[in-house]
């Protein structure tokens, strides 16, 4: 190997040579008060990152396979030097070397940052002050890792992702003794560290308190400015407080960011080799320029790669992580330093607000990074899922809640049937089925699950639908997994029996909020995906019509047009076949919420529109040339529609409501809805399961026609103030004193608490139940029906 194999070997040799001295207990004192005096500039400075990165300790843990954040050819290209052109032995073979190479740097610095430590309060003051000045230096990153991930981007003022990352590993064996789960060590922890705020007069080496500009943080909780100002604050913090924070800061700005930036590199990779193949199949002379920035972008994404998944940083980062899912699971339940772990159980203890409201929010996001890579430890991430996931009064940030939904799908137990993968696959899987059927408390799943899903919804803020579905989906994914599981099927059971037990109550039950927004997904989300292949058909129509004029670019232009609409239209179509199958779920097992007066009319409304445009004469409209590029399943989507019919069939209020839809039912829709199950091969007794409902629903059908006519020669007082139609449970508006149906206001106060006629405050349980109109109304249909 010569100087300039690989990464920075004169850096090495030079961490060599500490090592070497470190290990002579002659020249050991010699070597650590040079670097005490090289330690005390940063004392008597102010220094940007880059200033940081020149200093010795800078310099050592800079040398790294991870590319430079700044313009400019790639150090460590070595690796990787023909990338397109490598076998895997190659790969291999470099990563294996980086692999070398990082281990010396992390034990060379690992022993001579443990040393200083070790020698005198002093020297472990100066280590810790430049960590943390080097940290503060550094705080721009998080922001910075958002900008796209090219070469070409503007020198930011910023430590390298190598540094960075050797940082974390570093300091991360500085906090071995305490990263087991529970360890009693994490006791000394006070989460006060992070709202100590300092003064001139307040000296932070006094304090043994390093990490600059953490009191400025977004925590768990949010506090007012009284309560914080009554939290009881330590005298003086303690090392493993003290290294415990500053380790988390670094993960946060290190691992973190370098993931998001590693992740931007990805998309990046993605798009030019799109370009790539669009400019080759056109024969453009600018594919050799493309080809070669793919080639250096490629570079930059294996170096990241190997800097990321180092073992000597994967394996420390999860057991710090475990252990301080551990503390923070203990604080969310009640416990402080003064009280000792114990085991999770619920109903839970009331949280231990004023600490939460302590804890910065990156420390979650340090965790969730890590959770997807756990096997054997997950036991403990899943309690920190159960505690926070579900319980905005424990973790404020619905949109970090939601992140932990996100991971619990990551740590799912595999669906790939890759027989190749297969054998490594089982024995994680047999782990991770044992985490979602055996995990002591795994059976309040469903309803942190439903709480989070519910919480996306009101989080306050201006979030567009395409994000709070993106939130959504792997929550579909979980819930579809866990269906299978006999205690989930059961827990959620329960909520939909407690829903329909409090369903009058002034806040609606959880399980009826969270299938309200259920179906509202589903109407959105059907209607867009069939907008979309509506549109995805006329421009293929377009193109055919008019081949022979489209040339040059105007013909590129279409192209991309209609290329952007179909991946548009991929979001949508696959996130509207996991809703359906979502409500065909629920609906198979609390099949009596969904058919109560409050969502009965709305699912019913919903399922005949779509079965009408799926099965109907509309249906030509949405037949493009390829369904597999825009994931338009359509075939999947009305098998789903047709079970939901069948889960709910028994319910006679179900199949009244379903006939009295003016909109799209009619006696056609079974009949042509039968004639496609059977062109999708669908099973003979679903088909006839399904006739037989099509004959019910068409008896009913005729009943309220009859019913109907009856009703427009109904007394003006039995007619629904708002709908003007004729009610069956009348209600009084204790506010407006208006008179409408049971199941409108229900529907209304569902998505808004007010009177509409008034705009007055209102929930279900004010309103008041007409038992006298109820009672003439009944009398006179009777005596219609009886005269005809």
């Amino acid at each position: 190997m010569n100087d300039k194999s690989t990464f920075g070997i004169g850096r090495l040799y030079e961490a060599k040579e500490y090592r070497r001295k470190l290990e002579d207990d002659d020249q050991k004192r010699c070597v650590l008060y040079s670097c005490f005096v090289l330690l005390a500039y940063t004392n008597t400075t102010n220094p940007s990152a880059t200033a940081m990165e020149k200093t010795l300790f800078g310099t050592i843990l800079s040398s790294s396979c991870a590319p430079s954040n700044q313009p400019g050819p790639i150090e460590s290209s070595q690796l990787f030097e023909n990338p397109s052109r490598m076998t895997q032995a190659d790969v291999e073979l470099a990563e294996q070397m980086a692999f070398s190479n990082s281990a010396l740097i992390i034990d060379c610095m690992s022993k001579l940052f443990l040393k200083l430590c070790q020698l005198s309060p002093r020297t472990r003051h100066l280590l810790l002050l430049w960590v943390g000045r080097l940290l503060h230096a550094n705080n721009g990153r998080i922001k910075l890792a958002s900008i796209m991930s090219s070469h070409n981007a503007p020198p930011r003022d910023e430590c390298s992702d190598g540094l960075m990352l050797n940082l974390c590993a570093v300091l991360l064996r500085l906090c071995k003794p305490f990263s087991l789960p529970q360890s009693p060590k994490l006791m000394r922890i006070h989460p006060q560290y992070c709202r100590q705020r300092f003064s001139e007069s307040n000296d932070q080496e006094a304090k043994h308190h390093h990490l600059w500009g953490v009191s400025e943080e977004t925590y768990l909780v949010q506090l007012d400015e009284n309560q914080v100002n009554t939290i009881e604050m330590p005298s003086e913090y303690n090392f493993i407080c003290d290294i415990f924070f500053l380790t988390h800061q670094s993960l946060h700005l290190g691992l973190h960011s370098t993931f998001e930036r590693f992740a931007n590199l990805n998309r990046d990779l993605n798009r030019i080799q799109t370009a790539y193949q669009q400019l080759q199949a056109a024969g453009s002379p600018d594919v050799e320029a493309i080809k070669l920035m793919f080639e250096g972008a490629m570079k930059r994404f294996m170096c990241m790669r190997v800097a990321l998944v180092d073992p000597e940083l994967l394996k420390p980062v999860l057991q710090f992580h475990v252990a301080t899912s551990t503390y923070l699971t203990h604080l969310a339940t009640g416990g402080d330093n003064s009280v000792p772990f114990s085991s999770l159980t619920f109903p839970l203890k009331e949280p231990n607000t004023r600490l939460l409201g302590c804890i910065p929010e990156h420390i979650i996001t340090n965790i969730t990074d890590a959770m997807s890579e756990v096997i054997h430890v997950a036991e403990h991430f899943m309690d920190l899922i159960l505690v926070f996931m579900g319980s905005k009064s424990r973790l404020k940030n619905p949109h970090l809640r939601a992140k932990l939904a996100e991971v619990l799908y990551e740590i799912m137990p595999s669906q790939e049937q890759d027989t190749y993968a297969m054998s490594r696959l089982n024995s994680h899987n047999v782990l991770k089925e044992r985490l979602f059927k055996e995990h002591r408390n795994v059976d309040r799943l469903a309803e942190v699950l439903f709480d989070v899903f519910v919480g996306i919804e009101i989080t306050g803020d201006s979030v567009e639908f395409e994000q709070k579905l993106s939130y959504r989906q792997p929550m579909y994914k979980v819930i579809d997994y866990i269906w299978k599981i006999d205690l989930h099927r059961k827990a959620v059971a329960k909520l939909s029996d407690a829903a329909l037990a409090d369903i009058e109550n002034t806040d609606p039950p959880l399980f009826l909020r969270f299938v309200n927004l259920l179906v509202n997904d589903a109407r959105f989300l059907l209607d867009e995906a069939l907008g979309f292949m509506k549109q995805i058909r006329e421009k293929e129509s377009e193109r055919d019509s008019s081949s022979s004029t489209l040339r040059g670019r105007e013909l590129e232009q279409f192209e991309a047009d209609l290329a952007q609409i179909i991946n548009i239209s991929r979001f949508y179509n696959s996130a509207a076949v996991d809703t359906t199958h979502t409500l065909a779920l629920l609906t198979s097992n609390c099949s009596e919420l969904f058919c109560h007066s409050i969502m009965v009319d709305r699912i019913c409304a919903m399922l005949n529109y779509f079965l009408l445009m799926l099965t109907g004469p509309k249906m030509k409209e949405f037949k493009v040339k390829d369904f597999d590029k825009s994931e338009f399943k359509p075939s999947v989507v009305v098998s789903e529609i047709c079970q939901i019919y069948l889960n709910l069939s028994h319910s006679a209020e179900f199949c009244q409501a379903v006939s009295a839809d003016g909109r799209s039912y009619s006696p056609q829709l079974f009949p042509q809805t039968e004639r496609v199950l059977k062109k999708i091969n669908k099973p003979s007794d679903m088909i006839q399961a399904f006739n037989s409902l099509g004959v019910h629903i068409k008896n009913a059908a005729v009943q309220q026609m009859e019913d109907d006519e009856l009703s427009s020669s109904a007394p003006e007082e039995f007619l629904d103030a708002l709908l003007n139609t004729m009610m069956k449970d009348p209600v009084i508006l204790p506010s407006s004193k208006q008179r409408v149906d049971r199941s409108t206001i229900a529907r209304h106060i569902l998505s808004d608490q007010t009177d509409p006629f008034d705009r007055s405050p209102l929930t279900l349980d004010q309103i008041i139940p007409d038992t006298e109109l109820k009672s003439k109304i009944f009398t006179w249909l009777q005596e219609q029906r009886n005269k005809l």
